[in-house]
């Protein structure tokens, strides 16, 4: 800035500026300071920063470019390194340097940082090297209004009992098993495997008029409760060995508190308790005292049946069936 200037020299951080007479001391400050306004920092200008390191310091210049082509610096700063970064490699260390450039120029951080994520973005190599982004706000799957409306698969292995699977080809006959059992979903979460994305599954979904809703790669989450349920049932096949009826008719019938009412899965998909071993533990079971008074006198009408009434200890014949053979005794 003032290499060009006659009787001006620097020394540190001082300007020293020389004359014989006073008119001429004036004129050359004059110049100096004009020198040193066109070389002030102006926001509308385009900005460099370069940033170099040695073994003992880090230092950075802001620069312009000025409409007539020219780049001139407008600002200098420095520091020395700490003595952690004193073990750094060079590229770290000219790292440093480009980070601390934006943080020394307050006025320009702001423009600069917002040109570093610029490049940033566009680069491939940072794409590559970056953190993962932090996660979306979650969007939970609609409550269902009844049971079987919606339906979360996922293969949890060639294991029997819960649907005969012999291999991992499209599941379309078990899925069409599920729907002779207990109608058709409305729409069908799978992943992305081979079982769910071949034709014969599109075409059976197409048939029954089943929305086949298909899972982010690489995101488990989106079928959570689906994984989850595989996860639980691996576990269960290691500590219970060959007893997986025993845990399928467990699990079925235990409340569960995320479901509404606390209900079992299966009340919560039949709409009714399953009866199991230990219900025999409780009071006796109530006998039907209802009768279909119709259907009894549709038969008698038809067959011409009467009434018999037998005593105990009252002598009858009985029809005995044997090999296709039948005889009163």
């Amino acid at each position: 800035m003032i290499a060009d200037l006659e009787d001006t020299s620097g020394y540190l951080d001082n300007i020293i500026v020389a004359s014989d007479i006073l008119d001429g001391h004036i004129s050359e400050i004059e110049w100096l300071l004009g020198r040193i306004k066109e070389n002030h920092y102006n926001p509308k200008l385009e900005m460099i920063v370069a940033a170099d390191a040695s073994q003992y310091g880090i230092g950075a210049v802001l620069l312009h470019r000025f409409p007539d082509g020219s780049i001139k610096a407008v600002s200098h700063a420095s520091r020395t390194l700490k003595s952690a970064e004193k073990y750094y490699s060079q590229g770290e260390k000219e790292g440093s340097a480009l980070i601390f450039a934006p943080e020394d120029y307050v006025i320009a951080s702001m423009q600069l940082e917002a040109d570093i994520r610029s490049k940033k973005a566009g680069s491939p190599s940072c794409a590559i090297a970056a953190k993962a982004l932090v996660k979306s706000t979650l969007s939970s799957w609609p409550i269902p209004t009844e049971p079987w409306t919606r339906l979360h698969l996922n293969y949890a292995g060639p294991l029997r009992d819960i649907l005969a699977t012999n291999n991992t080809t499209p599941s379309t006959t078990e899925v069409r098993e599920c729907i002779s059992r207990f109608g058709c979903p409305h729409s069908i979460v799978t992943g992305n495997g081979t079982q769910f994305t071949t034709e014969l599954f599109a075409k059976m979904c197409q048939k029954y008029g089943i929305k086949h809703v298909r899972t982010p790669a690489c995101h488990p989450q989106c079928n959570g409760q689906a994984e989850r349920f595989v996860d639980t049932l691996e576990r269960a096949i290691l500590k219970m060995g060959k007893a997986l009826l025993t845990f399928l008719e467990t699990y079925r019938y235990t409340l569960n508190a995320f479901l509404p009412q606390n209900k079992s899965p299966t009340e919560a998909l039949l709409g009714r308790k399953i009866c199991i071993k230990f219900d025999l533990m409780k009071r006796s079971r109530p006998q039907p005292t209802l009768v279909n008074e119709n259907q009894n006198k549709q038969n008698n009408q038809k067959h011409g049946s009467k009434q018999r009434l037998f005593q105990p200890n009252d002598k009858v014949f009985a029809l005995i069936h044997i090999r296709n053979q039948q005889h009163w005794a």
